[in-house]
């Protein structure tokens, strides 16, 4: 869930030269996907450019009272309700860019933040019952963000009001599409206590999957996109491998946000990710991965050539930074790679391939097996240090992103 983590969000997009769009968070904290710097809200008109903003990436434009300088670079956004003024102004500096509105499902906010389309006050006074309680009768709260309320996403009613209010939304600030959050069948990584309306995972599973399925369909006959964010789910069995037939598109998260940050559980989430891109290359796929001052330089280099390897047309790279300070410059995030020329291959062991117009990249799978790769001549890293052409050891899960000169 991107909505209270106080996370940076850039995301790449690989197309014919790399190209991307930004939009906006919600909620009563930095918002995942935020432009980067500042507190929520818009930044003052003063603000020096990030050296963030260099890349063709995705930001939040809810942070700049001025979007039309960076707008040209992106092709996707996701911006919160109330934000018209900034998307108008983005809009008109790029009218191709195609922006998401931001909603959150089975939850609102106690402090009635525009994160989801309804609002705990008018819940509270018209529908109470839509609150799911323990079995004490008091409402459950999410674990980590307490501010939470969760609501029952399988009511009829609920479905309906959120439907038509999204679609309101999404009208009044100009979005083509819903990005729907929280958008997963496990209430076990949320709720404090287990509800009695649904009393195991299969019954909230149940509920989950008629919400998807008629909010999808409302919404696609509004003539809006739908994407969601299921969380850690894996998008090739469960839920997610038929909400994927439903939906336009999937944001993936980072492998270490809810996994047990083990190096196993590390691979098995990303593993997937890259399997529910490949799986559904028709549809848009976000993938989230942590800075590099989070996760390190070489697992930060192995999940951007893994991305590059594995990206298809519609497939973007999120960059999440912890914090409200820019980030500094990132020549791999920068980067001018062009369009694939193939697909990834395996060359040698567990080693992937793949060519680029203007580019080579090369991802070791393997956790515990180096390999001897055959660099081609006329290549730099992505700092233009020349790289020398011949054998090379590329070590156990490691990777290279190498420009052509």
């Amino acid at each position: 869930m991107r909505f209270v983590l106080g996370i940076v969000l850039a995301v790449l997009a690989i197309a014919p030269v790399l190209t991307g769009c930004g939009g906006g968070g919600g909620g009563g904290s930095n918002v995942a996907g935020a432009a980067p710097g500042g507190t929520l809200g818009d930044q003052g008109a003063g603000d020096a450019p990030r050296v963030y903003d260099q890349a063709p990436a995705v930001v939040f434009i809810d942070f700049y009272s001025d979007p039309s300088p960076i707008a040209s670079r992106y092709g996707i956004c996701v911006v919160d309700q109330g934000r018209e003024r900034i998307m108008r102004a983005a809009r008109s500096a790029n009218p191709a860019m195609k922006p998401f509105l931001y909603e959150l499902v089975g939850c609102t906010d106690d402090q009635n933040w525009p994160n989801d389309p309804i609002g705990s006050t008018w819940i509270t006074q018209n529908h109470p019952e839509w609150y799911l309680t323990d079995g004490s009768g008091q409402i459950i709260r999410f674990t980590h963000y307490p501010h939470l309320m969760a609501l029952d996403p399988g009511n009829a009613d609920y479905q309906q009001k959120w439907a038509d209010n999204a679609i309101a939304a999404a009208r009044a600030v100009g979005a083509e599409g819903i990005y729907i959050d929280n958008a997963n069948s496990r209430y076990d990584w949320n709720f404090a206590a287990i509800p009695t309306r649904y009393p195991d995972r299969a019954s909230f599973a149940a509920a989950m999957d008629s919400f998807m399925r008629n909010v999808a369909a409302i919404l696609h006959q509004a003539g809006l996109q739908v994407i969601g964010n299921g969380s850690g789910e894996t998008s090739t069995s469960g839920m997610w491998a038929e909400w994927n037939q439903l939906l336009d598109g999937r944001a993936y998260e980072q492998p270490p946000l809810f996994a047990d940050g083990s190096p196993q559980e590390v691979d098995r989430r990303w593993k997937d990710i890259l399997d529910g891109v490949q799986a559904f290359p028709d549809k848009i796929a976000l993938m989230f991965i942590r800075q590099p001052s989070v996760v390190g330089q070489d697992l930060y280099r192995y999940y951007v050539a893994s991305y590059l390897a594995w990206a298809g047309p519609q497939t973007y790279l999120g960059i999440m930074q912890h914090g409200s300070a820019p980030t500094p410059s990132d020549p791999l995030r920068d980067i001018r790679i062009g369009s694939p020329v193939e697909q990834a291959h395996i060359i040698t062991g567990a080693v992937y391939e793949r060519e680029y117009e203007n580019g080579m990249v090369y991802v070791n799978t393997s956790r515990t097996l180096a390999a001897t790769i055959e660099v081609p001549a006329g290549l730099t890293d992505p700092e233009a240090n020349p790289i020398p052409s011949g054998p090379r050891v590329l070590g156990a899960h490691n990777a290279l992103v190498l420009l052509k000169t």
